[in-house]
């Protein structure tokens, strides 16, 4: 299958690459970064020139695979790099990480039940987005891409990972294969490059371990509203036969209020992060591998490094925006910091200048196409926005007095404590004990959480959460090394100590999956999806289809055709015209022919969304669609107790 030959192709990029270049990492650092670039890098490449061919047809890939294969060739006339052992543990870890993130991915991502394709909570909430995109790249060719869920409107949103999606779904893969196999990927790879940064910064095996699975079952305080929850629920058994929130955190903060008092926004991030937000899960596993890159690169100064980290960077804003707008602050605080400390030595700190120039020239090179593009949408999301969400952002709005500040800072204090739990609390007896290089590396991060707590990044407030989320990873690197060494430390009380700080840690992160294992919430039934299949099939690739904009709405989601307008949440948070859409979804459903041939809208569903939106906005569905003179029915399905139709426009 074309698609599993490209993924193939994009590992033996990568590694080729590396070789070219003479990187010369561990052999264990290698066999993560080199997939990671190479997956990042090859996708980025293949979008490239899909665009030039204003397609992503067969050619492309082969013109694609071509180039991995020219770099193959070139790459076996150079040195080979340094042998090493890749340590047993860091192949245990990857094999037990790969075997629970097929498992988790298997019930929380498009699972098949009786009832049709389910998902955990936020998986539900995110997974329709993703797949409009992914679909629209499987199956029909616009570029530059445009959304599916706003008609016209350029897509400036990181798509890659469902630009790679796409491309499997399209050649070889089905929907939910295609999904679950990119997601694994780049979550596997996240994980493991978290748990080489803190074995290059510990030589500790213990600590790395301990990170990756702090990380995954991280949680907060949130766990200290269990009593009250086992109480109101009448004994422990119903509880958790039937866990009422997760306990960690939600986009609103409203269960933590009614609990605790304060709201909990910074949830697990396996379940708030890693599993449903596709393209934050792809910039966190480039994100690991370049931030491993950079270190190094400071470190050492190497050219080759510059070369890999230039590449990797200059494809994040396309991956993550987020990510790339973290990595430029982290990078830009360890070279001030690295080029401070050899102000001694002009020949060192000249190395060092030349070859960050080099990384960053790179970057520019092949970012500044997406990032100018970006900017054409993103420029006005940008704010100062002191207290970033909930009851910090409530102390620190309105007229600023002197008095009301240390009010606003006790809340402030107060809500990141439950919101970090223990993460936070254990910063300062790391800090202690932490190495001079642990604390450099771990201190751009803090900047990190800053720009989270003070500026708007998106429209929607949370999703500053994408910043808080590797300000977590980075502090787990940073207490991980304390952790590891109070567990096998000599005394039973500093070992107690230990055992309790990881549950303490964690215990939130487990009732998060024990919540989202609960209560899986439905997507598409398989009349669904059948009937977006059968409109696929009876319109042409460039049909634009006038649907309702529902969350769930299949032929928006599924079929992988232009809709008008999708789900109406994520226009706010993409910084589209939510009002303007609306109306004219709304006016054309009403029976607004005229301005469908306006649009260019040459279909029509008309099925439960569709009498939903017209009961909820208070108006009703034209009677034009009955008039056969300007409408043929092309598809009438009956399913789930539900009358669905396609029609197509005269």
């Amino acid at each position: 299958m074309l698609g599993l030959l490209f993924c193939a192709g994009c590992i033996a990029w990568g590694s080729a690459l590396l070789r070219i270049v003479g990187l010369t990492l561990p052999r264990v650092e290698r066999s993560v970064i080199g997939p990671v670039v190479g997956v990042a890098t090859g996708t980025w490449l293949l979008l490239q020139i899909s665009s030039f061919f204003h397609a992503l047809s067969v050619a492309a890939l082969i013109v694609t695979l071509g180039i991995f294969a020219i770099a193959v060739v070139v790459a076996r006339r150079r040195p080979q790099l340094g042998p090493g052992k890749i340590p047993l543990w860091f192949l245990v870890c990857a094999a037990v990480l790969v075997a629970a993130l097929v498992a988790l991915n298997l019930y929380a991502v498009l699972a098949p039940s009786r009832d049709g394709l389910m998902a955990f909570e936020h998986v539900w909430a995110d997974a329709p987005f993703h797949t409009s995109i992914a679909t629209a790249f499987a199956y029909r060719d616009v570029y530059p891409p445009k959304y599916t869920i706003a008609l016209g409107q350029p897509l400036n949103y990181p798509f890659l990972v469902d630009f790679l999606t796409g491309t499997l779904l399209r050649y070889g893969l089905g929907l939910r294969g295609s999904f679950i196999a990119v997601n694994v990927f780049i979550q596997t790879a996240f994980f493991l490059g978290l748990a080489l940064i803190v074995y290059r910064l510990s030589s500790s095996a213990r600590a790395a371990i301990l990170a990756v699975v702090v990380f995954f079952l991280l949680g907060n305080l949130g766990w200290l509203a269990v009593a009250r929850d086992v109480s109101h629920a009448g004994g422990f058994l119903s509880w958790i036969r039937k866990v009422p929130w997760s306990y960690t955190g939600e986009t609103a903060g409203v269960s933590g209020k009614e609990r605790l008092g304060t709201g909990l926004y910074l949830g697990n991030p396996v379940f708030m992060h890693l599993l449903p937000r596709r393209s934050a899960a792809f910039g966190m596993a480039v994100g690991a591998s370049a931030f491993l890159l950079l270190d190094d690169l400071v470190a050492n100064a190497a050219m080759s490094t510059a070369i890999v980290t230039g590449l990797a960077a200059g494809v994040l804003p396309r991956v993550h925006a987020h990510t790339a707008i973290d990595f430029a602050i982290v990078a830009a605080v360890w070279f001030a910091v690295e080029a401070f400390r050899r102000r001694s030595d002009r020949d060192a700190r000249g190395r060092l200048i030349r070859v960050v120039a080099v990384a960053g020239f790179i970057a520019v090179i092949v970012a500044a196409k997406d990032v100018a593009a970006m900017q054409t949408q993103t420029g006005h999301f940008f704010a100062f926005w002191p207290g970033w969400t909930g009851e910090p952002r409530s102390a620190f709005t309105g007229p600023f007095r002197l008095g009301r500040l240390p009010g606003a800072l006790a809340t402030t204090a107060w809500f990141w404590i439950l919101n970090a739990g223990l993460l936070l609390l254990l910063v300062p007896f790391a800090w202690v004990e932490a190495s001079d290089r642990l604390k450099r590396w771990y201190a751009p991060f803090v900047v990190v959480w800053l720009l989270g707590f003070l500026v708007r990044t998106q429209p929607w407030e949370w999703d500053n959460n994408n910043h808080f989320v590797w300000w977590q990873a980075a502090t787990i690197v940073f207490v991980s090394p304390m952790l590891a060494s109070w567990l096998w430390a000599r005394t039973s009380a500093v070992r107690s100590l230990a055992v309790a700080s990881v549950i303490a840690l964690t215990l939130g992160g487990v009732l998060s999956f024990v919540y989202g294992a609960e209560h899986r919430l439905h997507l598409w039934s398989a009349g669904d999806v059948k009937f977006a299949k059968d409109v696929r099939l009876a319109t042409p690739r460039d049909a634009v289809i006038l649907t309702g904009n529902g969350h769930e709405e299949p032929v928006v989601y599924l079929s992988g055709r232009q809709a008008v307008m999708g789900y109406a949440g994520w226009f706010s948070s993409h910084g589209l015209d939510e009002p303007r859409y609306e109306h004219a979804v709304n006016t054309m459903l009403a029976g607004d022919v005229d301005r469908m041939r306006r649009l260019g809208v040459g279909y029509v569903v008309l099925g439960p969304w569709e009498d939903g939106q017209a009961a909820d906005q208070h108006f009703k569905i034209g009677t034009a669609f009955a008039d056969r003179k300007l409408f043929d029915l092309v598809l009438q399905e009956t399913f789930d107790g539900r009358t669905w139709q396609l029609l197509k426009l005269r």
